[in-house]
């Protein structure tokens, strides 16, 4: 009811009418009804985008690359920043055998938009999926010293190398991050990295402090737990 007050009350904005179409996914009779008032509402434009959008990235999910290629090039011409796009797009491109072609066109767009992080993202991906792991994670690289202060670009570059099996170098990269300071879901992913890369003293002491850590999901908790099984058998602290 509260997805469909703010669609109401704001008709011509993005956010409510995604979230319609999000939350109608699983029902025929809100899609139908929802693809009328894209035809015919008075969110206009808007809510006709938001409906391409959504029946594109549906068909994408279910394997029919071909058909929505051009769709997808153009929601994210519209919008460079949009992350489910840009990963569809990736997704159907690999469907219809077409990814070669689409990750050219996604470098291109990717020059004129380098503040976007979604096409960085989806150039990676591109990449990885072709075989061209070394690119990737160079781009990933790249992309993390022309913002040296971006925590997330670093973060990116970390597990692009973690992926290409280079452990001590992504620790290398990631440790500087890990002072516990960026909450429980980063000093996770330190955790996991610190453990693949043998820094087993590190990682039991991010642990000891996210067991200590009040504001912890159950979720995390039981993921602290897990880690905390895969310390070394003859470590003493894993006792602790």
């Amino acid at each position: 009811l509260s997805a469909e007050r703010a669609w109401e009350a704001a008709p011509g904005a993005t956010a409510p009418a995604r979230r319609m179409l999000e939350l109608a996914a699983a029902d025929a009779g809100v899609q139908a009804e929802l693809r009328e008032l894209a035809v015919s509402g008075p969110g206009g434009s808007v809510t006709r985008r938001e409906w391409a959008r959504h029946q594109a990235l549906r068909r994408a999910q279910q394997g029919q690359g071909e058909p929505v290629l051009e769709t997808l090039r153009a929601l994210l011409l519209e919008d460079p920043g949009d992350a489910t796009v840009a990963a569809s797009l990736v997704l159907a491109a690999a469907s219809a055998g077409e990814l070669p072609a689409v990750t050219t066109w996604l470098e291109g767009l990717a020059t004129r938009r380098p503040a976007s992080p979604a096409l960085l993202e989806a150039v990676v991906s591109a990449k990885a999926r072709q075989g061209r792991l070394p690119e990737a994670v160079q781009l990933l690289r790249e992309a993390s010293l022309q913002e040296p202060r971006s925590a997330s670009r670093r973060r990116a570059w970390a597990r692009g190398l973690s992926v290409a099996g280079r452990q001590e170098e992504a620790w290398s990269v990631l440790s500087p991050l890990c002072d516990g300071r960026s909450g429980p879901r980063a000093t996770l992913e330190c955790v996991e990295q610190a453990l693949r890369s043998g820094q087993t003293a590190a990682a039991v002491d991010m642990l000891r402090s996210l067991a200590l850590a009040p504001e912890l999901a159950p979720s995390q908790r039981l993921d602290v737990m897990t880690m905390a099984m895969r310390v070394p058998g003859d470590e003493p602290s894993r006792r602790d």
